[in-house]
């Protein structure tokens, strides 16, 4: 259902609208109070560290408590949600725990978390704190949701690639509060799940550090010899000719969904989320605006194309739906132009000079221009639009006879702008935007308190006695504070009666609610005077300071005691969860998605293997299980572990409880789960699916991004028995992690890592043309798209990637293996026990898996290969 915004009014007229909130990025303090100027309910932001977007300006623990104490005082109060959503290291859990307790002080409303170790933490030690799960935990089914409300969290934040009726169920049956992205940049992969920028440059999206690869240009090939033609070939694709032009095969459109705001609140959706903490206050400003007077229904549908328009002069990529409405959703990549492009004006009619020799751009301009506003022009055969600011600005009259030069040009006019002489040839009909508006910098002005105005105060309740001998003061916190902090000062002197006692408790409360810089704020104050004694405002005064210099002394003696008991915590972390040095020998244990790939290796290398891992995502029942018998017959069934896929979606789950059930009777108990929906898919099939879990012997494999010893303990506190650290992490922190954990964890030393794993596909983009659309019409999507070749695509620096599609979606894979072989030695003097080699998504043989395992055993590098982040600082 697609609604307009006259559509959207008439909803609000005659319904109650449904309570939604609307959620506004804020990179810095000012895109804060722009947020909340233009209708945010709540804003979401980072500190600098422990953040997703690493290069925002961010805040500081000053400037967060700053922004919470205001939005608090709003009415209605507004709320702070605080990003927390990176991969935590080792080393960092005793600072992130300082960093909880600092900002549940602060009084922060929710914490948005992807690690599984910090989550565990705010469980334990910060109960008031509301915990939503990041989009980079990459929940994309019922299943993750509903553990996800298990391990205590409050909110998640849903995969952008969801359809509205995948939103709607997970809404309807997951008794967790759903949040949905409405507006922003698009990555290609699913978020969380993305390793391009860890392996290619060093730089973790799941650490912050994004160097965003999605965002470069690469040439299309045809596929370049498979595997066992050799490395060479790795080597030497980069010299060869490209086929095709050089395209961003995996640069998205923009998420735009105004006209889906009705639909997604009737779908009972909690929060619309807008995305942007790398855009400036501006753009905050405008989006919000856009967005809330939608959610109000107060636009006209002309308001709209206006609002979407100056929107669109800030920032903006073409705009696409996504997938809301189709999981086939095409267009959603725009290959060809790159970065801010602005919104469209016109068309380029000719480049010429000018009577005074300047180089003059003519064209018809759909909208009103100012100097200094900016322009953006489509080159063909350039990945960036040109761009420049306009400092000359001539409107032509009816006649065509030009005028004078002008401030401002109207809409409709034929106008010529001045060319900075560096432009590059403009051919005619080229696309002309404006990428900035100086009438809508004016329009968006936003109010900043003045700084030290608001800040987070304690709640103080103060008792004074006064008899004519002295006055004491007693403070302690309001009632439900969880730092009780008590302070008395008492004051000798002579206190005569009062004229008029009545005036003493006013005069009393005047001078205590003049707190000022403290950290306190008057909660109450009680005044027992039963002799009517009258005490000076001077004397007053000071009872107010010495009281309040006592009670901060105590506040930070519990302080220090907190961070005493947390740094404890921190240290006992695991709760014995966590083994002693392992001292046992070295097993290794092998991952293939055809049990056929094993079918030459001897028995004595069987015999040795830990496990065999098998992915059952490729192969449905009838052709698994035959092969899983054979490989049965060579290797103990005990020995033979299945892996549930990395993406489950709604059409994919019916089957895959079906495969399931029917590989769990044929005993099959032992299974390896790749998300958090591993906890509750192995039963949301229900009854008729699946029956007596109770011997289910379940591990979880590397996305579940396992960088610390509480994510290690919270797993295994929900059943994990084993673990897999992720292939991005270094050397300094698994040597770390290994002393305590190496006998219940893998390390993996082989692998063709998936860079993306996206919805979306790639080929058209990169190459103009899909193969599986050459196919017959009548074939389904699922077989042509089986039929479609995997291709090569060359980055400008010579590094080469092979795209494959897999259950229908793109597979990225580094043409050369990410392989430890030569690190294995260390590994296991670091206290690695339990090692495996990985061959799926690329198209192994038989002979091609055993020789890379027999050259992994020797410790030899079997081919060209990358070593990731083994050595670097991530």
């Amino acid at each position: 259902m697609t609604v307009s915004s006259d559509n959207l009014a008439r909803a609000a007229l005659e319904n109650e609208p449904p309570s939604v909130e609307l959620l506004s990025p804020a990179g810095e303090p000012d895109a804060a109070y722009a947020a909340l100027e233009y209708g945010a309910d709540a804003v979401y932001l980072g500190l600098r560290q422990y953040s997703a977007r690493a290069e925002a300006h961010n805040f500081s623990f000053e400037e967060l408590d700053e922004v919470c104490a205001f939005a608090h005082s709003l009415d209605p109060a507004r709320r702070v949600f605080l990003t927390l959503n990176t991969l935590i290291q080792e080393q960092e859990l005793r600072p992130v725990l300082d960093v909880l307790g600092t900002v549940d002080e602060i009084g922060v409303d929710a914490v948005i978390i992807q690690d599984l170790g910090v989550a565990r933490l705010v469980r334990r030690h910060f109960p008031r704190l509301e915990m939503h799960a990041s989009t980079q935990m990459a929940v994309h089914n019922l299943a993750g949701a509903k553990a996800l409300r298990q391990l205590g969290f409050h909110r998640v934040t849903l995969a952008r690639e969801l359809t509205l009726e995948e939103v709607r169920r997970i809404t309807a049956e997951s008794g967790i509060e759903t949040e949905v992205f409405i507006h922003g940049a698009l990555c290609y992969s699913y978020s969380g799940l993305c390793l391009f920028s860890s392996h290619l440059y060093g730089r973790s999206g799941n650490r912050g550090k994004c160097a965003y690869p999605c965002r470069e240009v690469y040439t299309f090939h045809p596929s370049l010899p498979a595997y066992a033609e050799g490395c060479e070939a790795q080597l030497s694709g980069a010299q060869q000719s490209p086929a095709n032009g050089a395209k961003m095969p995996f640069s998205m459109k923009d998420l735009a969904l105004p006209e889906e705001i009705l639909p997604l609140v009737e779908a009972g959706v909690n929060c619309l989320k807008i995305e942007g903490r790398m855009k400036s206050p501006l753009f905050v400003a405008c989006a919000t605006d856009y967005y809330r007077r939608i959610l109000d229904g107060s636009l006209t549908l002309a308001e709209r194309k206006r609002l979407e328009a100056d929107l669109r002069t800030i920032f903006s990529r073409p705009w696409t739906k996504l997938f809301v409405r189709s999981p086939e959703q095409k267009g959603t990549v725009d290959p060809n132009f790159g970065g801010h492009r602005g919104t469209f004006i016109g068309y380029a009619q000719q480049v010429f000079q000018n009577r005074r020799g300047e180089n003059v751009l003519r064209f018809h301009t759909q909208r009103a221009l100012e100097l200094h506003d900016g322009l953006q022009i489509e080159i063909p055969g350039n990945v960036r639009p040109y761009g420049f600011a306009i400092d000359v600005l001539v409107v032509h009259g009816k006649s065509g006879t030009a005028q004078k030069r002008v401030f401002v040009a109207d809409a409709g006019s034929i106008v010529d702008v001045g060319l900075p002489d560096d432009a590059p040839p403009i051919p005619p009909n080229a696309r002309v935007f404006c990428a900035s508006s100086q009438a809508v910098k004016r329009a968006y002005s936003f109010a900043r308190p003045k700084p030290g105005m608001y800040r987070t105060r304690v709640p103080l309740s103060v008792r004074l006695d006064i008899s004519p001998g002295s006055v004491t003061a007693r403070g302690c916190l309001a009632a439900g504070q969880d730092t009780a902090v008590a302070a008395e000062v008492r004051l000798d002197g002579e206190f005569p009666l009062a004229k008029d006692a009545s005036t003493m408790f006013h005069a009393a409360r005047e001078a205590f609610l003049r707190l000022g810089d403290t950290a306190f704020s008057l909660a109450e104050i009680a005044v027992e005077n039963p002799r009517g004694c009258f005490v000076p405002i001077s004397q007053l005064n000071q009872l107010r300071r010495e009281l309040a210099e006592q009670c901060q002394a105590h506040l930070t003696e519990q302080r220090a005691q907190r961070q005493e008991a947390l740094a404890v915590a921190a240290a006992c972390s695991t709760d014995g969860t966590i083994s002693a040095p392992p001292s046992g020998p070295v097993r290794w244990s092998i991952k293939v998605d055809d049990p056929d790939s094993l079918s030459l290796f001897s028995q004595a290398e069987l015999d040795q293997l830990e496990e065999a891992i098998v992915d059952i995502e490729l192969l449905d029942s009838a052709e698994l299980i035959p092969r899983l018998a054979v490989l049965a017959k060579r290797l103990s069934p005990e020995k033979i572990r299945l892996s549930l896929p990395v993406i489950s979606r709604s059409w994919e789950e019916p089957g895959l409880w079906v495969k399931i059930n029917t590989l769990r009777q044929h005993g099959y108990k032992r299974w390896q789960g790749a998300n958090l929906s591993a906890l509750t898919v192995l039963s949301i099939g229900g009854a008729s699916h699946l029956r007596d879990l109770s011997d289910v012997d379940l591990t979880f494999d590397w996305p579940l991004g396992i960088m610390n010893s509480s994510a290690a303990a919270s797993a295994r506190e929900f059943g994990a028995t084993c673990l897999t650290f992720s292939p991005e992490d270094n050397f300094d922190n698994l040597s770390r992690l290994l002393p305590g954990l190496g006998e219940s964890v893998q390390v993996i030393v082989y692998q063709d890592s998936p860079l993306f794993i996206s919805e979306t596909c790639a080929r058209a983009a990169a190459s103009a043309k899909c193969e599986a659309m050459d196919i017959e019409p009548a074939v389904p999507q699922e077989r042509a798209c089986a039929q479609c070749a995997p291709f090569d695509l060359l980055s400008r620096n010579g590094s080469r990637f092979i795209v494959l599609r897999r259950s229908l979606r793109t597979i990225v894979l580094n043409a050369a293996p990410y392989c430890l072989a030569k690190r294995i030695d260390a590994l296991i003097e670091a206290g690695a026990r339990h090692l495996r080699a990985d061959f799926i998504y690329r198209s192994y043989s038989a002979e091609e898996v055993v020789g890379v395992w027999r050259a992994l055993q020797s410790g030899s590098a079997p081919c060209a290969a990358h070593e990731g982040n083994f050595d670097r600082v991530i």
